[in-house]
């Protein structure tokens, strides 16, 4: 059985997600963390339910455009992925295309449940 969670991470030099996070298009998604560094800006997002990667990326294929007006050079899918037993995860062609045609990064990482 997996336990999976979906997160996107925006980045860029010249990308300031305050501004963006403050914006009403934006939050009516739910906002995990924005974290400003000095090398570049940064901004995770998480879809409600965490473990919808449909829902992740209907938010990014709906705010790309503004990410990208904001400063935004990369957008990444993080997957983490817990799991007990045996762990079989698949993505469908739809949803590859749907990446792709975002130009996002998908990072997937496997833990092992541990109660």
């Amino acid at each position: 059985m997996i336990y999976p969670h979906f997160q996107c991470i925006v980045t860029g030099r010249e990308f300031i997600p305050t501004g963006l996070l403050l914006s009403e298009q934006i939050t009516v998604e739910k906002t995990v963390d924005a974290v400003p560094t000095e090398r570049h800006g940064k901004a995770i997002y998480s879809a409600t339910p965490a473990n919808s990667l449909e829902r992740l990326v209907i938010l990014i294929e709906k705010y790309a455009e503004i990410f990208r007006e904001c400063g935004a050079e990369e957008i990444e899918v993080y997957a983490a992925i817990r799991y007990e037993g045996q762990a079989n995860w698949e993505i469908s062609p739809d949803m590859l295309s749907r990446l792709g045609r975002l130009n996002a990064h998908l990072l997937v990482s496997f833990y092992e449940r541990i109660d």
